[in-house]
């Protein structure tokens, strides 16, 4: 994998660009980064922008060694001078440590003096330069192959791991026919239900009790291939309660900083409203009547391209402090490991399609710097109790890795109900659980209203990856270039590929023995 880039350095060059082979024109120089050099270059290219008298001989050569005091407001860059990732092993995933040791090497250009009255430039200058440089990062964790594919992961991991009964059907795993998303279909009646209800006569659920010491896989039943995993946290760390009391503090303390908007009706809720149909819940939310927020990389919704999630200002500095507080930062690197051990041949697929995005639209960024999944939602509750829903617009063939926070009896309430498999599975503050929540009917039982609960997922939008496949454009303009035939046989091909990206229990021990030995 290779990017091609196009430079100009007339009048200071104030930016960098990615052009396709068959635009480049004679007054544009090609620079090819090969695997691995994307991050040099990119940094090169901007130190030449800042300082057009000094020479080089190619446009690859490496940054100072010694790179210049981070700017203000960045403070999650100050880790920035670092080795090189590549040369740094992954954790094992029992390990709550990030997915990389250690930051890449990034270098901080200087910003022109201006005179004082222009604050406006200066500020715009400054905003760009972060982009670029969380961009980077960003681009350094996708592109490190050579770290992914050396990954080393506790062979116990694999071996104690019991999987869970009952097992997936294909009926249980509906999806749309791009094979990038999933579809809201056959779902039960929007309502909260309690944990007494659903192991009541009436619905006869299973449950499932936490094991607070090993990793839990849910199986495909025809495949065998995990789609799923319940992970209670880090192996023998005591000190992940303390990471999870910290996380819950600072969503209780910011809650009241946050502007919550009344959700936009759906074109079915207004129309069920007029009816008279759909019950006392219509006009509710479609996931349930709590208060969330997201950031990170979004396509969907009439968007013309990806773009960062927009938040006004109070949200959006309550979100920055959420991504800079260690405790957030260790759990989403640790959510990355679990994903990087149990599904590695997926995660390699997020990382390219991951790369390729953030190589062509350099404003966008990873929400967290050691994380592969595109964007977060933390739900600040109070009680955060979802409906039955699918998550239509998440990679299909995809995981969400939801974390549950808060304060409140995980025994009676608070469960992650798998509708579609009768199953309720009992959810304390600290477990995360992976799900192809685009394909999976799942919901929460009701906690007491006295209680707290909150939650963290982090997930990829199923449009990015059509996006880039696509050769970065909306499926509407893709389906002009190509027959009704094309579509559909490459729909069925992409969910055939996709689902095959998930691992088996027999793959998972075998690639675990290699290592070893």
């Amino acid at each position: 994998m290779s990017f091609e880039f196009i430079t100009r350095i007339p009048d200071r060059l104030k930016g960098l660009f990615i052009r396709d082979p068959d635009t480049i024109d004679s007054n544009q120089t090609p620079v090819v980064a090969a695997e691995g050099e994307l991050d040099s270059l990119l940094l090169r290219a901007l130190q030449i922008a800042e300082h057009p008298t000094v020479e080089t001989d190619s446009p690859l050569t490496t940054p100072p060694d010694t790179p210049p005091q981070t700017p203000p407001g960045s403070p999650l860059l100050a880790s920035a001078a670092a080795p090189n990732p590549s040369t740094q092993p992954l954790p094992n995933a029992d390990s709550s440590q990030s997915l990389f040791s250690q930051d890449p090497t990034l270098w901080s250009p200087s910003t022109n003096q201006l005179p004082p009255e222009d604050h406006s430039r200066d500020k715009l200058r400054s905003k760009q330069n972060r982009q670029i440089k969380r961009s980077l990062k960003s681009i350094a964790l996708c592109q490190d192959v050579k770290a992914i594919q050396s990954h080393q992961p506790d062979p116990k991991l694999i071996t104690q791991a019991q999987p869970l009964e009952p097992q997936f059907e294909d009926q249980h795993l509906p999806h749309g026919a791009s094979g990038y998303l999933g579809v809201e279909r056959d779902l039960p009646p929007r309502r909260e239900y309690s944990y007494d209800e659903l192991v009541g006569p009436k619905f006869r659920f299973r449950v499932h009790r936490h094991n607070p010491h090993d990793t839990c896989p849910l199986l495909h039943s025809q495949s065998a291939s995990v789609i799923g995993l319940i992970v209670p946290g880090p192996r023998h760390d005591s000190t992940w309660s303390q990471n999870v009391r910290e996380m819950n503090s600072a969503i209780e303390r910011l809650r009241a900083h946050c502007t919550f908007k009344k959700p936009r009706l759906t074109v079915r809720q207004r129309r069920l409203a007029r009816m008279g149909l759909g019950g006392p819940h219509v006009l509710d939310p479609r996931r349930g009547r709590f208060d969330h927020l997201s950031f990170g990389i979004s396509f969907g919704n009439g968007q013309k391209m990806p773009r960062v999630m927009a938040q006004d200002p109070k949200n959006t500095a309550v979100l920055e402090e959420i991504r800079s507080m260690k405790a957030f930062q260790r759990l989403a690197g640790f959510i990355s490991v679990v994903f990087l051990t149990w599904a590695p041949k997926l995660f390699l697929y997020y990382a390219e399609i991951t790369a390729s995005l953030l190589a062509r639209y350099p404003n966008l960024h990873l929400p967290f710097q050691r994380c592969i999944f595109a964007a977060f939602t933390v739900n600040f509750g109070p009680t955060t109790v979802c409906y039955p829903h699918r998550d239509i617009k998440n990679l299909a063939f995809g995981w969400c890795a939801i974390t549950a926070l808060g304060d409140y009896d995980w025994t009676k309430g608070g469960h992650l109900v798998l509708w579609d498999l009768k199953l309720i599975i009992e959810f304390p503050p600290g477990t995360t659980i992976f799900i192809p929540s685009a394909l999976v009917c799942h919901l929460n039982t009701k906690v007491s209203p006295h209680e707290r609960r909150y939650s963290f997922a982090m997930y990829s939008a199923g449009g990015l990856f059509r996006w880039v496949e696509h050769g970065y454009q909306a499926e509407q303009n893709y389906k002009k270039t190509v027959s009704a035939a094309r579509v559909a046989a490459d729909g069925s091909k992409r969910w055939a590929s996709g689902f095959a990206m998930f691992s088996t229990m027999e793959e998972l021990q075998l690639h675990t023995r290699r290592t070893v030995s």
